[in-house]
């Protein structure tokens, strides 16, 4: 950003957050691009959404677990696609405990990530939003297949 650009934020920390959000929109952008779901509900066509939230401890391990968590629906025989509502690096809060509540997703943490307080903890808790949290990746995966497994229709 040039100077003029800078003076329209208030101070550094706004800057940061504004960048932050714009860096996480333009990945969710790119994913939804690069694996050709759009948001639009089709589940009237028998394709069936999972909402995920991802967190990691940097944008590497974000990104590579965001293309491995859907790679699963891809890989699949159903018509399944993994939907990150949210990703971002760091700790879990309660804003993402929110959105994963309102969205019907699991949280999916991988690397040295944790849960902010106990605050946090109690509501992830009272609102039944699974947290999953891994060091590696692979049970990570395995750990995820279980969860989209109970997305699933019966016969399956």
């Amino acid at each position: 950003l040039n100077n003029e650009e800078r003076a329209d934020f208030e101070n550094d920390v706004e800057l940061q957050v504004t960048g932050t959000a714009a860096k996480q929109g333009l990945m969710l952008q790119r994913a939804q691009e690069k694996y050709g779901f759009d948001g639009e509900d089709d589940e009237d066509a028998g394709t069936i959404r999972i909402p995920v939230v991802i967190k990691a401890d940097s944008h590497g391990a974000l990104e590579a677990v965001r293309d491995a968590l859907v790679s699963i629906g891809t890989d699949s025989k159903l018509d399944i696609i993994i939907d990150p509502v949210e990703m971002s690096t760091g700790v879990v809060t309660t804003s993402d405990v929110r959105m994963a509540r309102e969205s019907d997703a699991a949280i999916f943490c991988f690397g040295k990530v944790g849960i902010a307080d106990r605050e946090t903890k109690n509501l992830a808790e009272t609102e039944e939003v699974s947290i999953r949290n891994h060091l590696i990746i692979y049970r990570l995966l395995e750990d995820a297949k279980d969860v989209f497994a109970g997305h699933l229709p019966v016969e399956y």
